[in-house]
This record gives C-alpha cells, sequence and structure tokens, in this order.
C-alpha cells in the first residue's frame, strides 16, 4: 500500500509549484485582509506566516527533479529537461 508521501510524490512538478505558490500568495492575501478586520490580533499574523512558511517548505521539499533530486528555482518556470542531469521532466 502507497503511503500519502508516495502520491504526492506521483503529482506533477507543476501541480507542486502551482501548491507552493497558491500557499503563499493566499496566506500573504488572507493576512492583510484579516489584518485590516482585526487590527492588532498577533494570532492573525502567527497564522498567516505558518501558512507561508508551509508554502516554502513545500516546495523544498516537492520541486525537485525526479531523477537527480536537483532544487528547482522558485521564481522561474519548470523547464522541459533538468539542468542538472539533462534528463526529461514528465
Amino acid at each position: 500500500m502507497n503511503s500519502i508521501f508516495d502520491r504526492l510524490r506521483a503529482l506533477p512538478l507543476r501541480t507542486h509549484k502551482a501548491i507552493s505558490f497558491l500557499s503563499m500568495l493566499g496566506s500573504s492575501v488572507l493576512g492583510w485582509i484579516l489584518t485590516e478586520i482585526f487590527p492588532g490580533m498577533i494570532f492573525v499574523h502567527v497564522i498567516c506566516l505558518v501558512g507561508f512558511i508551509g508554502g516554502i517548505v513545500w516546495h523544498i521539499v516537492f520541486v525537485r527533479c525526479p531523477h537527480c533530486g536537483h532544487l528547482f528555482n522558485y521564481r522561474a518556470a519548470i523547464p522541459d529537461f533538468c539542468p542538472e542531469c539533462g534528463k526529461k521532466l514528465e
């Protein structure tokens, strides 16, 4: 039986990059909106910071070459070939 981590690894790299980006963007926007609604509430900042850091960790763990483990740049698009080992991705 496959573990949840193995099933997540099977998702395409572009999906992982989208999850990471949306987590960071969503927590930033949510933090901005909730800070306007509840000024001075420190737990809002903590919750949004956890979401933002979660997006960074997701990128570090999952947005890698499946062949050599090379970490891709978070600002650039996922290439068709790994720049490190040269193998085709997806």
